[in-house]
């Protein structure tokens, strides 16, 4: 029997819907999460963040629900901001925590 958790889902979805949580939190910060997101698009991105709690059980490597353009980026050079992406489905992808780290902030507009 699953256990249960204090919000009455078992405590594998509270899991997931926690990660899904904590990420739109991070990204109202920046105020990149926009108000035209339907439930669906809510529903997507928690699948995302769930596939990553998944394949990190499952390999017993961290994964990672990545931004294909950062929320905040700048430009090391520079240091001017270079790219301000969103928190939408279509922005985020699941790769390893050491790709993500290696990754940072970065975004190169002119790559490939």
């Amino acid at each position: 029997m699953p256990r249960i958790a204090p919000s009455g889902h078992c405590t594998a979805c509270e899991r997931g819907y926690s990660r899904h949580y904590v990420g739109l939190r991070r990204s109202t910060e920046f105020q990149a999460t926009p108000s035209w997101l339907t439930a669906d698009d809510h529903a997507a991105m928690r699948a995302l963040y769930d596939e990553a709690a998944r394949l990190t059980r499952e390999t017993e490597r961290a994964y990672h629900v990545d931004h294909v353009v950062p929320l905040k980026s700048k430009c090391p050079i520079t240091r001017q901001r270079n790219a301000c992406g969103l928190h939408v489905p279509a922005n985020l992808q699941v790769i390893t925590g050491t790709e993500n780290v290696a990754k940072n902030c970065w975004f190169d507009d002119w790559a490939e």
